[in-house]
């Protein structure tokens, strides 16, 4: 069951990885709110879609007063948060900086796990939290005089708001696992954190930049379905199996999967620093197992 959870995580990394560059390529198609805002309502349809084609149920039983709060700071706190804070801080920042602050949601989660969740961790799995961070780290400065510089300033903050909020995400996330299966609860969270873009959408004159293409609508509908339809379905099967430190720690990978999407799809290239970092990533990753 751990293996098939670690499994299911690693693939949502990869289709995270996958979303990260395509979403470089639809940021020159939409407003950044717009095309966050289409995500998550098209993440939901998909899912609504699928749950349809299984006939099974939309909703979980979402009996207690606790489980209905749990699933407010799923949505909220956990996605709508982050997605804002990214949207905003990002342009601040620079690439490499705030790539390297959105992997703190690691260490943000393994607090929040630790505490809320009396989670257990141990020292090996530590030296591979390390480990991960370090190779990670690598992979997204490219070489040795990448730009990282962390100032403190309004940008780096809201990165950084946005990696603790995607860390806490896992705390309702593993709550929820008990209440519904992975579509039921992905489907109310796609939904209400849709809901909760709605006022920073009224904000935007125009949600297109450039004219409609069958092109652009391709890449739109895989950055959906990878993203906010695979991608987090994965993510819940994997808290149900996993400890959500553990769950967070392996999404370290993204940088990795990153990296080779934009070098098959936007033909960057490779650098020895990126590979070295990859290397340290799989025995980081082969400690955490």
């Amino acid at each position: 069951m751990r293996l098939r959870g670690f499994l299911s995580i690693l693939t949502t990394a990869c289709m995270f990885g996958l979303g990260a560059v395509l979403a470089k390529l639809l940021g020159e198609a939409f407003t950044p709110f717009f095309v966050s805002w289409l995500a998550l309502l098209g993440g939901g349809l998909f899912v609504f879609a699928c749950q349809v084609l299984r006939r099974k149920p939309l909703l979980p039983r979402l009996t207690t007063r606790a489980s209905r709060v749990d699933l407010l700071l799923f949505a909220s706190i956990g996605t709508a948060l982050p997605l804002v804070c990214v949207i905003v801080g990002l342009p601040q920042t620079s690439a490499i900086t705030g790539s390297f602050l959105l992997q703190l949601q690691a260490p943000a989660a393994l607090i929040f796990a630790l505490v809320l969740l009396k989670e257990k961790i141990t020292r090996k799995q530590l030296v591979g939290i390390a480990l991960l961070l370090v190779g990670s780290l690598l992979v997204i400065l490219r070489n040795l005089h990448g730009p990282l510089e962390i100032k403190g300033g309004q940008g780096d903050v809201f990165v950084l708001i946005a990696a603790v909020g995607i860390g806490f995400a896992y705390i309702p996330g593993k709550r929820l696992t008990g209440q519904g299966d992975a579509l039921q609860i992905n489907l109310l969270r796609l939904f209400v954190a849709s809901c909760f873009l709605l006022p920073f959408l009224a904000l935007q004159t125009n949600g297109l930049i450039v004219p409609f293409s069958w092109s652009v609508i391709g890449v739109l509908v895989i950055y959906i379905v990878a993203n906010f339809g695979i991608g987090y379905i994965l993510l819940q099967v994997g808290l149900s199996l996993l400890q959500a430190w553990e769950a967070s720690v392996i999404t370290l990978t993204l940088p990795l999967f990153a990296t080779v999407f934009a070098v098959l799809l936007l033909h960057e290239s490779l650098t020895l620093l990126q590979i070295v970092g990859g290397g340290i990533i799989l025995v980081g990753g082969f400690l955490v197992i």
